[in-house]
């Protein structure tokens, strides 16, 4: 199949070129196969990530023609949708474990990281390869609930139609292995496995092999319908808990019954396939009118229990309301603290206690938490303050204010007589005057003052 890519490549690029279209080019957009649910293929294992880029290797060696373009989609973004296509609800944690961690736009391969949807895995206990191994057909897959319209059997036979001859020893050996399965099997698969051999839409070719298995299964329907009715005849409606699949068997039995219709209306033959045929619709009918017996006394036995089931129906209310509140809250749906609180409600007895308790616990620790938020901040807006704010210095007395303003005034006295007079002696003279007229008046010497004692001292005195 790898090499049937690139041939059919250059083949498509030959046919445009052929056409006239001498600049004729081509692009091919691969990727790794993901199987996927409700399809033929969700029982198939997934390549690896290295298989995948080997096989893309594979191809692009092949290409060397340079109007031929392959792009190949990335091995690790493939890997990722097969592990979330066939996830169960475990993934949930992993998916929301990953967007907190970071993972936005994904599919863009400039915003894909692989390793951050590892490390969630990891966290929340999971290995990927388990939802890419292959799966066994009696397997329960996590999306069997859902309907589709299509059984697993006929899903089953449906991918015999595409697989090669190793596959259809496959489907053989499923359709042989029925022998050992008989019990397991339900009404429902019996039936869609008849409906689907029928329709002969299996890769069985040979028509003495699909008639033989057509007629096990008839039998095998036959004797599910025959128990059926012995029940009912002794009396144990009750017995009966497959209605639903006992009509659908029926349905499926009629429509074998009639491959065999013969030609001739007048034959015997023929009047003993119509006596079969209205043994089926009688049958039908006795089933629905046990169905609807049942189902009247189903009703009355609930209408008497209906006060334990509204009990019920109260813890599940309950159940529902707590998570709701849990998430409302922020509290992430994993963890242990979720655990711890699920566990409590457990094995709470007054299970609307445990809710109101629970609620009233989480408002006083938000209140703590804002308590603790406010006391914070306050203490670092207190630091900012001492940090920004200036020290302020110890108010002077007058005593001090006095001594300071004299000492001012000394100072700028000996700068006057310093840069007046020259000689030692006289400066000395003048200091004392200067420092008498401070003591009596409380003022320094002024210009004035300093001409009259030049004067004096030029006149001797």
């Amino acid at each position: 199949d790898l090499d049937a890519i690139a041939e059919i490549s250059y083949k498509t690029l030959k046919l445009g070129r052929s056409l006239g279209r001498k600049r004729a080019s081509v692009s091919v957009s691969v990727s790794g196969f993901v199987p996927k649910a409700h399809t033929p293929f969700q029982w198939e294992r997934q390549n690896s990530i290295q298989e995948l880029q080997e096989k893309g290797r594979r191809i692009k060696s092949q290409i060397h023609d340079r109007a031929l373009s392959i792009a190949y989609h990335e091995p690790e973004q493939t890997f990722l949708e097969g592990v979330l296509s066939r996830g169960d609800k475990r993934t949930c944690g992993v998916i929301l474990r990953a967007w907190e961690t970071g993972a936005r736009f994904d599919s863009w391969t400039e915003h894909f990281n692989l390793q951050r949807w590892l490390e969630a895995f990891e966290f929340c206990g999971l290995a990927p390869e388990t939802f890419t191994r292959e799966r066994s057909e009696d397997e329960t897959l996590p999306w069997d609930f859902i309907d589709v319209g299509l059984s697993k059997g006929e899903s089953f036979f449906e991918a015999q139609k595409v697989y090669t001859n190793t596959l259809q020893q496959r489907a053989l050996r499923f359709l042989k292995e029925l022998e050992q399965k008989i019990d397991s099997l339900s009404n429902q698969e019996i039936a869609d496995l008849l409906r689907v051999l029928l329709a002969n839409g299996t890769v069985i070719e040979s028509e003495e092999e699909l008639e033989y298995w057509i007629a096990f299964l008839e039998r095998l329907g036959m004797q599910r319908i025959s128990n059926a009715m012995e029940q009912l005849a002794l009396g144990n409606s009750n017995a009966i808990n497959d209605t639903k699949g006992l009509l659908v068997l029926i349905d499926a039995l009629k429509l074998a019954h009639l491959r065999k219709q013969p030609k001739d209306k007048s034959s015997p033959d023929f009047l003993k396939w119509q006596e079969m045929m209205q043994n089926f619709t009688k049958t039908e009918r006795i089933i629905k009118q046990t169905t609807n017996k049942n189902n009247r006394q189903n009703a009355s036995r609930r209408s008497k229990k209906s006060g334990s089931k509204e009990e019920n129906n109260s813890d599940d209310k309950s159940r529902d309301e707590l998570i709701g509140k849990m998430t409302a809250a922020g509290v992430p749906p994993y963890g242990p603290y979720w655990n711890d609180v699920m566990a409590g409600y457990e094995s709470a007895g007054d299970k609307i206690d445990f809710v109101a308790g629970w609620v009233v616990d989480e408002k006083r620790r938000d209140e703590e938490k804002e308590s603790q938020k406010e006391q914070n901040q306050n203490e670092r807006s207190d630091a900012q303050k001492e940090k920004t704010e200036p020290e302020k210095k110890p108010e002077k007395s007058d005593q001090e204010k006095i001594d300071e303003l004299r000492m001012g005034k000394q100072q700028q006295n000996e700068e006057k007589i310093n840069s007046e007079f020259q000689n030692l002696g006289n400066i000395k003279a003048v200091e004392q005057v200067a420092e008498k007229k401070l003591e009596k008046t409380g003022r320094e010497l002024t210009d004035k003052d300093i001409a009259r004692i030049k004067v004096k001292i030029i006149g001797g005195r």
